[in-house]
């Protein structure tokens, strides 16, 4: 996912902002897990709703983008477009915090 992002932002398709978001909330996990493990608390992942909405909306972000692009209709659909990035936005931004607040939360039960 993050590579669709980032080559479609370095090509211009999408917007570097909403790439940044994404790769970033990435990074955001990444980085608590790495924490937990060093802190050796125990932890289970296990995806929310939100994380399985925001993937979802990632991929019709990424086949949204690639179908207007292939077929030159991108202004035509430019507004449909927007709000398609600000919801992926929008869930992305909140799936990274709620996994933020989840592992706040395991760190304090291991404490």
């Amino acid at each position: 996912m993050v590579s669709c992002f980032v080559t479609l932002s370095i090509k211009h398709v999408i917007p570097g902002w909403l790439s940044v978001i994404v790769v970033s909330r990435d990074c955001i996990i990444l980085i608590g897990i790495a924490m937990l493990a060093i802190m050796s608390v125990s932890f289970q992942i296990r995806p929310t709703m939100i994380s399985k909405l925001t993937t979802v909306f990632q991929l019709l972000t990424i086949f949204g983008v690639l179908l207007v692009h292939t077929l030159a209709m991108a202004t035509e659909f430019k507004i449909i477009m927007l709000v398609l990035y600000m919801v992926t936005a929008t869930l992305t931004v909140l799936s990274g915090l709620n996994y933020i607040f989840k592992g706040i939360r395991f760190i304090n039960s291991a404490s």
